[in-house]
């Protein structure tokens, strides 16, 4: 058996985690010795694996940086964007409106409607399916020299679906007869066609 006599031993190394290993005048066989030498290259192994742990999470920011804002592109008509946007806003989303087709009047359709709001006076209603709709038949009424119904005679209804009939305003009616109390608006509670239909009696 081989035998060395250590009179002092320390652990030495930067990443060294231990007190320093004391030995006073011991007779240490080899075996002994490798059994603390792989001891100290275990724990600098595990020094080593730890370190980049630690300094990593060092630099990683307690506060996460805020989400970026959302864009939310929508394709709706012109007369519904404002409200949608309003609605996108409150979610803290960015609106964008993108039309693929825009309705509106031109002069021909003018010139269409006014031949019929000229005869108005043969009509007992008129029903509202769009607001495209609303806002093409306010174009051709604005138009004309007068509204179309006198203030006296039976009662004209107008109706409209849903939130469409928010168009239908003071002086919308204005424009089809100076006597608002002729002019009777009715909104059905099923904002389908076929509920407004059951509306109009």
């Amino acid at each position: 058996m081989v035998c060395c006599i250590f009179n002092r031993i320390f652990a030495r190394g930067p990443l060294d985690l231990d007190l320093p290993i004391l030995f006073e005048s011991k007779t240490l066989s080899w075996k002994t010795q490798n059994k603390f030498r792989q001891q100290n290259r275990k724990k600098k192994m595990m020094s080593m694996r730890l370190s980049p742990t630690i300094s990593i999470n060092s630099l990683l920011s307690p506060n996460p940086s805020p989400p970026l804002p959302r864009t939310v592109a929508f394709t709706t008509a012109g007369n519904c964007a404002a409200r949608l946007s309003l609605l996108l806003h409150r979610r803290s989303w960015t609106p964008l409106w993108c039309p693929t087709i825009i309705v509106e009047p031109t002069m021909a359709t003018n010139a269409d409607l006014l031949t019929h709001v000229s005869r108005l006076h043969d009509f007992s209603a008129i029903a509202f399916t769009s607001r495209a709709g609303i806002s093409a038949f306010e174009s051709a009424v604005s138009a004309a020299e007068s509204p179309p119904l006198s203030s006296s005679g039976d009662d004209f209804i107008i109706s409209a679906l849903g939130k469409d009939a928010e168009l239908l305003t003071p002086g919308f009616v204005s424009k089809i007869c100076p006597n608002s109390d002729r002019v009777k608006l009715v909104v059905p509670p099923n904002s389908t066609p076929s509920g407004l239909a059951e509306s109009l009696g």
